[in-house]
């Protein structure tokens, strides 16, 4: 499973599928990750406490959307996936290749 989301509701949906067995890959942005790292106080281990119990039992991985290998990469990862979770802006989900058509809607 591949998650592209910030904050709570993305994080929070594959946190539930994390919990019930699933191998959640996160993708993050390089340098400051997801914007609830920052979410506190509290802190543990230098991160908000809000973001561990979004992400927990999830694998991290950085990278940059605005760098096409990174984007080839990551659509080759998402058409393998069994589940694709994201929460970006319809126009950067068109952009990158992975918005629905608009006939499906």
């Amino acid at each position: 499973m591949i998650e592209i989301g910030q904050n709570i509701a993305g994080p929070y949906a594959s946190e539930i599928l994390s919990s019930l067995g699933a191998e959640v890959i996160k993708v993050e942005r390089p340098g400051t990750g997801d914007d609830a790292r920052g979410w506190g106080p509290p802190f543990w281990k230098g991160t908000a406490t809000t973001f561990q119990a979004m992400n927990h039992g999830k694998k991290s991985i950085a990278l940059d959307l605005k760098a096409p290998a990174h984007v080839r990469w990551l659509r080759g990862r998402v058409a393998e996936a069994d589940v694709f979770i994201q929460t970006c802006a319809p126009v950067r989900s068109k952009k990158w290749g992975w918005a629905r058509p608009s006939s499906a809607r």
